[in-house]
């Protein structure tokens, strides 16, 4: 298969270095599993692009991952598309105000015995 520019094609993850910048810079490695990945990943990994694998695989994963890596996982090609849900925080709810009001009065006592007898 001949090499694209721009991707590195690696035997293995083992040993694999990750402080290169990035900058489009792509690195390629078979594995037999997606499951694979999982001691590879890390906090700073927030989107994975996939293709070709079933949802089990995908959701498999995540469950794998426990929540240390991983904060979208879309379809290729759409890596850069704005959605509701961007690095692990939900949008609508960090750029909004939450205000809360209880509205019930069920829990509250009186402080002194009212002695006035009812009319």
């Amino acid at each position: 298969m001949p090499a694209v520019k721009g991707v590195d094609r690696l035997d293995s993850l083992a040993g694999f270095q990750r402080s290169h910048p990035g900058g489009g810079l792509f690195f390629e490695a078979h594995l037999e599993s997606l499951l694979e990945l999982t001691a590879f990943l890390g906090r700073r990994d927030q989107t994975l692009t996939w293709f070709g694998f079933t949802p089990e695989e995908l959701h498999a994963l995540v469950r794998s991952l426990n929540g240390r890596a991983i904060d979208r996982i879309v379809p290729i090609g759409q890596a850069l598309q704005f959605h509701r849900f961007w690095d692990g925080y939900d949008l609508l709810q960090e750029f909004c105000r939450c205000v809360y009001i209880e509205s019930t009065f069920s829990d509250i006592r009186p402080t002194h015995q009212d002695t006035t007898p009812p009319s």
